[in-house]
């Protein structure tokens, strides 16, 4: 059988004998394996295998995207002569393109070799030691409510007739558990995440059920506050859709052209406190996000977003940057290999500070501690910022009672202006990530006085 790689060439020579003036392959092949429990029991377990390419087929500056799981020749040849037939539908478009041939540094540790060789039973025992202390962790603790396990190991290739390639294999697990508290009448749940390369780099089973059991147990009992403008301290879990709708998506550069963002027109402005840094950087060591190149050949690069307030880029495609005549900046991301390419960040995080996040808390006389938000209220057009929270009260530098069915709102302007602290708790628990921070004041709506 041919290569992944071997099969890509072969689809752009056919392409290019079909008449295509350019021509991109995205190609992948996975085994993903799935794991889940709820209330200690197995529920779940499936181990399955994807392959297929994506075809970006353009001549006479039109374009069509077509995709496909099947790699034989018939077919392949099918679904080529597919899109020569839906191209001349396409409306004319002078920025479609594809990527220059470039060289592409491969990076290290994206991939696991070792998951082949796991027994199944060891990622369904891992599963089971988190369960059970959950439900050893506080008497409050019901049940864990859904633990799950996904893992896939992929292989990835980029082509394209400006002889472009790049390819490399990688590997991605996610963990997430859930535990339930029960006290009299009511009932809270709490949750923990971690996503990963390795199997080694998975949390200690203790570890993620004392974090979803914590906050289970830490907001149970949670009521509604009066009112009130007060200083809002995000808890580092709270805190990734700020960075990574308040400011990522506003900076996109399909958006910035089609002038859809509140951040647009603004660079090297002041839009937040010189204590925010935020950084986008695809080749972090060991980064979640961390891959060669982009989904479009575009090799990935550190950049600097936002330094000490200032905002120093936007983020491009291939075909966004050619409208905005710069350089795409290695941000076009596929869900899968059925999908287009769209701009999404890498390792996405604002720059840790100096304060351990008690003394974050211990400055504010009466304010609201935000472990969790609920729902989605960041809107990047407007630049408004309306979210449910739940977490704790603060008197006189202390958590107090638990804080629940409230609604935290400001402009988005407010909020990263507004940033008075930052903490030293960075930790990659996603591709966006982000220590806590204190906000000098929101709006917490509860119960009207």
């Amino acid at each position: 059988m041919k290569t992944l790689t071997e099969q890509t060439a072969n689809i752009l020579k056919m392409a290019r004998q079909a008449g295509a003036d350019q021509a991109e392959v995205y190609a992948q092949q996975s085994r993903n394996t799935v794991i889940g429990m709820s209330e200690s029991r197995l529920e779940e377990a499936n181990v399955a295998t994807t392959r297929g390419f994506g075809l970006k087929f353009i001549r006479k500056n039109r374009l069509v995207f077509i995709d496909s799981s099947d790699f034989s020749p018939a077919s392949v040849r099918a679904t080529i002569d597919r899109a020569a037939q839906l191209v001349a539908l396409a409306d004319e478009d002078p920025y479609v393109t594809i990527a220059p041939a470039m060289s592409v540094k491969r990076l290290v540790d994206l991939n696991d070799p070792t998951l082949l060789e796991l027994d199944f039973d060891q990622k369904v025992a891992y599963l089971h030691k988190i369960d059970r202390a959950i439900l050893e962790y506080d008497p409050k603790i019901e049940k864990a409510s859904g633990i799950s396990y996904q893992e896939s190991i992929s292989e990835i290739v980029i082509a394209n007739t400006n002889g472009l390639l790049c390819s490399y294999p990688i590997s991605r697990l996610e963990i997430e558990a859930g535990a339930m508290a029960h006290v009299g009448n009511e009932r809270q749940e709490g949750d923990a995440s971690r996503t990963v390369h390795f199997f080694r780099d998975l949390p200690k089973p203790v570890d993620l059920a004392r974090e979803a059991a914590a906050m289970a147990v830490e907001l149970i009992g949670g009521k509604p506050v009066e009112t009130q403008q007060v200083p809002v301290v995000f808890d580092a879990n709270a805190t990734w859709s700020i960075i990574r709708y308040g400011i990522f998506e506003a900076i996109k550069g399909d958006r910035i052209l089609q002038k859809s963002s509140y951040l647009d027109g603004r660079l090297g402005q002041c839009i937040a406190s010189p204590l925010v840094t935020i950084i986008d950087d695809g080749t972090m060591i060991g980064g979640i996000k961390s891959v060669p190149c982009d989904d479009e050949g575009t090799p990935t690069e550190r950049k600097i977003l936002v330094d000490k307030g200032i905002l120093k880029q936007y983020v491009y495609d291939l075909s966004s940057a050619k409208r905005a005549g710069t350089q795409p900046t290695g941000n076009a991301f596929r869900r899968s290999y059925r999908n287009p390419a769209e701009i999404h960040s890498t390792n996405l995080y604002l720059e840790k500070g100096d304060l351990e996040p008690k003394q974050i808390i211990a400055a504010v006389p009466n304010g609201l501690w935000v472990r969790n938000t609920i729902g989605f209220g960041v809107d990047s057009i407007t630049g408004t910022y309306s979210m449910g929270a739940a977490g704790r009260w603060i008197k006189d530098g202390v958590l107090t009672s638990p804080v629940s069915g409230v609604t935290i709102a400001a402009s988005l302007d407010e909020i990263l202006l507004g940033i008075e602290a930052v903490g030293n708790d960075l930790i990659f628990r996603h591709e966006t990530a982000s220590p806590t921070f204190r906000v000098k004041a929101m709006t917490v709506s509860g119960i009207s006085g």
